[in-house]
């Protein structure tokens, strides 16, 4: 590695982390405010602070059938808040893990092809907008991600055991990782792989024994279904770097060739391309999230295409083109946001709530806070966890509000009564009519409006009593 290539290295990754740190907040973004990053929190800090310890991890409710996944998610949260018990925290040990894909993907390509191809497929993966996105919050996917891909670096160098534990894990921390870990499994075949594969599996899934509730509801997938599935993951996938289908069609037949003719080496990547996909097309619902082991496996193909060229020069104007067209020309640059303006945000709000109940235990003569519940309402249609407002009272009333529950499909259920509801409504986008209170009394009647609390663009707060 010459001086030059380490130089080039040092600076992308102090670029890459300084994009990334500006996005450290509290788990709440626009499109992200149905409250999983602070259920995530919420259950961890559980584990930590009150020695509850789930035996299921998070619901998947894939077509409502709460197909139950392992607790091992949970309890790897547990770990850096020992340290400092904050939801920050657990962003930014995220940030961490999102720099350390960057420096997977070299260290994985550098092993297959050479340090030109490892350095461009880190810059077209690195700087595209979706990428960047994932240093928003800690999530199960974000989480799998690194541990993936060390898998495939173990692969790479024959650590055939290490790699098989490892996509075990990935695995465990979310379905996304079935493909890899089918391949890794095939190609790598032996009886040792199978056999650590299965107590792997068995140690991680021990608590959940792969439990299932009604799983009878998956719908059966019809081949037209699977087709168009097929076609909406395409063309979400070639969007998310900007591209068309037809530069899809045209790698993927380019790539072909160079299998048949030269490169083996490349089947293998194609496969890992290819598999979230194929795989992800069985289930109607279209999540980028669910292709993300597809993201290092494209760029890894672009790059070593990009690599072919024996012109320096056209290398590199190609290689730059092709960073512009897959970042959206740098859009992340007007993506920087006020630093920790969603901290702000839903501190303002716990404070103001806090006060209200404090005037609410005054003025009822109530011997404690545990008059009240939380919940969250949203202007379309999908279950907006409480969890974003729980988290941050619980810290800052340094009260149990909560408790961990395998039966809840959000892993967890407040205890405290119900006489008031505290209810946070979110606009998604903002500027959308949307009456919350009207809609949630008409749907609970036996409560009433009393007052608002807080009123922002975004979010707004409002008291309810029950009678």
């Amino acid at each position: 590695m010459s001086k030059f290539h380490k130089i080039f290295l040092g600076l992308f990754l102090i670029i890459s982390f300084l994009i990334r740190i500006n996005r450290l907040d509290f788990p709440l973004s626009a499109l992200f405010a149905w409250g999983d990053g602070t259920r995530d929190y919420l259950i961890a800090s559980h584990i930590v602070k009150y020695g509850e310890f789930p035996f299921v991890g998070p619901y998947n409710l894939l077509y409502e059938s709460g197909i139950k996944g392992s607790p091992v998610y949970f309890y790897i949260l547990s770990l850096p808040l020992l340290i400092y018990n904050h939801p920050l925290t657990l962003g930014f040990v995220n940030i961490i893990l999102q720099v350390l894909v960057l420096v997977l993907i070299f260290l994985t390509v550098r092993s297959i092809f050479n340090i030109r191809v490892a350095l461009i497929a880190v810059v077209l993966f690195g700087f595209n907008p979706e990428v960047i996105k994932m240093s928003d919050y800690i999530w199960q996917p974000y989480l799998m991600l690194p541990v993936a891909l060390l898998s495939f670096y173990f692969f790479i160098q024959r650590r055939l055991l290490l790699s098989t534990i490892s996509i075990s894990l990935a695995f465990a921390l979310h379905s996304s990782a079935f493909p890899w870990l089918v391949i890794f499994l095939i190609w790598g075949f032996s009886r040792k792989t199978l056999l650590v594969f299965f107590l792997t599996l068995t140690l991680l899934y021990s608590p959940v024994i792969l439990s299932f509730s009604d799983i009878s509801n998956l719908p059966a997938q019809t081949v037209e279904g699977y087709l168009k599935n097929l076609l909406n993951h395409l063309t979400a996938f070639s969007n998310t770097f900007n591209v068309g289908m037809i530069f899809l069609i045209g790698l993927l037949m380019i790539t072909t060739l160079l299998i048949y003719r030269r490169k083996p080496s490349l089947g293998l990547i194609m496969a890992l391309f290819l598999s979230p996909i194929l795989f992800a097309s069985f289930f109607n619902k279209i999540r980028l999230h669910y292709l993300i082991l597809s993201i290092p496996s494209f760029v890894i193909l672009v790059a070593y295409l990009v690599d072919l060229i024996n012109l320096r020069m056209l290398r590199f104007m190609l290689a730059f083109i092709l960073t512009a067209i897959f970042s959206q020309n740098l859009i992340f640059l007007n993506q920087l946001k006020t630093p920790l303006g969603n901290q702000h945000l839903i501190d303002q709000v716990a404070d103001q709530v806090i006060l209200e109940l404090d005037q609410i235990k005054k003025d009822n003569g109530f011997a404690k806070l545990n008059f009240f519940q939380v919940k969250s309402y949203t202007s379309f249609d999908y279950p907006i966890l409480d969890t974003i407002l729980l988290t941050a009272l619980e810290q800052k009333l340094n009260l149990r509000l909560s408790r961990i529950s395998d039966d809840s499909p959000y892993n967890h259920v407040q205890i405290n009564q119900d006489v008031y509801i505290i209810l946070n409504c979110f606009k998604i986008p903002p500027t959308v009519e949307f009456d919350c209170p009207q809609a949630f009394v008409k749907s609970n009647q036996d409560f009433k409006l009393l007052k608002n609390i807080y009123l922002g663009e975004g979010l707004s707060v409002y008291l309810l009593k029950r009678g």
